[in-house]
């Protein structure tokens, strides 16, 4: 495999190195080692029965199947079909939690059809096994979007529901702020002009992520929550890993210039038959995601 074909492999790469840290965070959860229709093996707390509890399910699951990564995938169902009561489900960290930057993220479904009067989730970071004391609380109510549940002002970010998202916080307890983006778009408020929010309350650590479903006696939902992390550090805003790809093509276009080499492809490739011309190195972004494709082609 030549250089110029491992360097643009490592520049896409890194765009989703992310969902690769959760081996190693400090809390994670992807279900997928769970028995299904189980509350998860990784939760600290989940003091609801069944029917109305959360548990794990796969595409398989009835009444509701897994609604994020479809078939082999496993994910958490939050279900509040008739109990008033919400349900709840905690993880926590280990000692010392989070002090300083940290970042969750997690993906949502939240379900809404005839069987169902509203959806209702709420998300809380804190302290303590039930995350009794809060520094991040977002709540969904309804099919308005998300809201800062303490002050109930809402976000300019619609999230739909039945459709998937990805949510990524980044908070920092020195400061008591946080921020975030939903499907890599900035959370913000007043028409983009808030993208820093305050903490419901100071915090000196964050160790423990609350899920609640069903936020009032009148709701009935389902929703699935997977690929659930807390950590230490930040996630990268989208515009820093674009730097990062075009970093790494810049480097990929100076070796091949240097070189005079062209990438690596298969005689017989499916992807880009005949078209050894996108894969030279004058053209630096079809270069870079060319030869990973190439590559994913090749035999090596």
């Amino acid at each position: 495999m030549r250089r110029s074909c491992r360097l643009a492999a490592v520049a896409v790469a890194s765009a989703f190195a992310v969902s690769s840290v959760a081996s190693a965070a400090y809390l994670s959860a992807d279900f997928e080692s769970d028995t299904v229709n189980l509350p998860p093996s990784s939760a600290s707390y989940y003091p609801n029965a069944a029917p109305n509890y959360a548990k794990v399910i796969d595409s398989a699951s009835t009444p509701a199947a897994e609604r994020i990564g479809g078939a082999g995938n496993q994910s958490l169902q939050l279900e509040d079909m008739s109990d008033p009561n919400d349900v709840r489900v905690g993880f926590q960290g280990g000692a010392g939690g989070i002090v300083g930057q940290g970042y969750f993220a997690t993906k949502l479904f939240i379900t809404k059809d005839g069987t169902l009067n509203k959806p209702g989730l709420e998300i809380r970071l804190g302290s303590g096994p039930s995350a009794g004391s809060i520094g991040v609380w977002l709540a969904h109510y309804g099919g308005a979007g998300l809201v800062d549940a303490n002050t109930f002002n809402a976000f300019d970010n619609p999230v739909s529901v039945n459709a998937p998202h990805a949510l990524v916080i980044n908070f920092d307890t020195a400061t008591d702020k946080y921020s975030g983006t939903i499907d890599g778009n900035p959370l913000t408020m007043g028409g983009g002009a808030i993208t820093q929010f305050n903490f419901t309350s100071n915090q000196s650590l964050l160790e423990t992520v609350l899920m609640v479903s069903g936020c009032s006696s009148t709701s009935a939902s389902r929703v699935f929550v997977d690929d659930i992390v807390l950590d230490a550090g930040a996630i990268p805003e989208p515009a820093s890993m674009g730097l990062v790809i075009v970093a790494t093509a810049i480097n990929d276009v100076l070796w091949s210039k240097k070189s005079g080499r062209r990438c690596m492809r298969r005689p017989d490739d499916p992807i880009l038959p005949e078209r050894g011309d996108l894969c030279d190195a004058s053209n630096p972004v079809l270069h870079s995601w060319n030869c990973l494709l190439s590559l994913a082609s090749s035999r090596f």
